[in-house]
């Protein structure tokens, strides 16, 4: 009787099966070479493959100078600069104090600006979007509608960050004056339980809270309850529950 050939992974033929702690992933054509080139972030040493265009990937972090090694989460991908070529905004898990160390050492979000040469730098301090919250993701949009790339960044316990384009190479922080709130562990019910609650323009839109005792165990808030502000001009604080169904 004949055997099956055992399968082979995909990832080892191509060349992008890395064996580090990935946390995410972005293709995006780094080169404008026609191929969708790789991306990895993870906790240790980023990665960035190129595409070969054949079915195969070559890591060239080390030569495109990407490699972070903090601990990245997500990454944005845009023409922040409009010069033609895709930058990558790196989002870390940064300062995240504990019992053992009081002040950690600072894990600033990184943005890479695309040479063009197969190359790219760190303008991140220049630029003025070095963050270094709890960083959980990132993305780039044109807020303002002025054809610039600007940044949303979302942290873990609060202090989010919305970041203007000037369309100069930096950004301004806008948080504030463009009255976007995202608080964590606030209160819209009068109760003890952890809520999340998005502001926009100083009302509140959309609010998260558990319904219920929140399990401890892996899997998170399996009875959560999400609640829309329907927009009722007689009575502005009417609330539309929706029950959600979380499983790990």
């Amino acid at each position: 009787m004949q055997q099956r050939e055992k399968p082979v992974e995909p990832g080892l033929v191509a060349g992008v099966s890395h064996t580090g702690k990935g946390r995410g992933c972005v293709f995006f054509d780094y080169d404008n070479d026609g191929w969708q080139d790789l991306y990895v972030t993870c906790a240790g040493p980023n990665v960035l493959y190129h595409n070969n265009g054949d079915g195969t990937f070559t890591d060239v972090t080390a030569h495109a100078g990407v490699g972070d090694e903090k601990h990245g989460t997500s990454i944005a991908v845009a023409d922040y600069d409009h010069d033609g070529w895709l930058d990558l905004y790196v989002v870390n898990w940064g300062k995240n104090p504990s019992l053992l160390i009081f002040n950690p050492p600072r894990k600033d979000n990184v943005l890479y600006r695309n040479r063009g040469d197969g190359t790219f730098e760190d303008v991140s301090q220049t630029a003025g979007v070095a963050d270094d919250g709890i960083g959980w993701g990132g993305i780039f949009f044109d807020y303002d509608g002025d054809t610039w790339a600007d940044l949303l960044v979302a942290n873990d316990h609060g202090g989010d960050k919305l970041y203007r384009n000037r369309g100069d190479g930096t950004f301004e922080d806008v948080t504030a004056s463009a009255n976007i709130e995202i608080t964590v562990n606030g209160n819209i019910d009068n109760s003890q339980k952890t809520n999340v609650n998005f502001v926009e323009g100083g009302n509140p839109i959309v609010a998260v809270k558990p319904k219920g005792k929140i399990p401890t165990t892996l899997g998170g808030m399996k009875n959560t309850e999400l609640l829309q502000n329907y927009p009722n001009p007689f009575n502005p604080e009417t609330w539309i529950p929706y029950q959600l169904s979380c499983t790990r």
